[in-house]
């Protein structure tokens, strides 16, 4: 799947506003909040995942709990987590639903990149989830 059709270029090709959407990342957010988490703020929660290292603990999440992002939007995917022992507790799972989306978006972001063979000096986010800064 290509990515022509989300991208705007500016006159002088200067400029690249690339529009790449992973679909499960706010539902990925709010259906491990649910289940772990509960009615704890968003602040309190981060927090908490602040104190699971980067890699969360060996946990790593796939985000596709509906279906596949671009650019492999795969209708029957499913989301997963590997790593599990008993040690993971609530906090590595968040952190792991965290990073999972994480390089999801990473991973749209290179594709696109490659696609339109250029390269870039500075990338600016926008949307709710660049609100946490754990997502960056």
């Amino acid at each position: 799947m290509g990515f022509a059709e989300h991208v705007i270029v500016s006159s002088d090709r200067q400029y690249y506003y690339l529009f790449g959407s992973i679909w499960t990342t706010s539902a990925s957010i709010d259906w491990i909040k649910n289940i772990v988490a509960g009615k704890e703020s968003f602040s309190e929660i981060i927090n908490k995942v602040k104190a699971i290292p980067s890699g969360a603990n060996g946990v790593n999440f796939f985000p596709h709990l509906r279906f596949g992002s671009p650019p492999n939007p795969v209708q029957n995917s499913r989301g997963a987590f590997t790593g599990l022992s008993t040690d993971t507790d609530s906090s590595t799972l968040l952190r792991a639903v965290l990073e999972g989306v994480s390089l999801d978006t990473k991973h749209v972001f290179e594709t696109m990149i490659k696609q339109l063979n250029t390269s870039y000096e500075e990338i600016l986010t926008t949307g709710g989830a660049t609100q946490n800064k754990l997502l960056l």
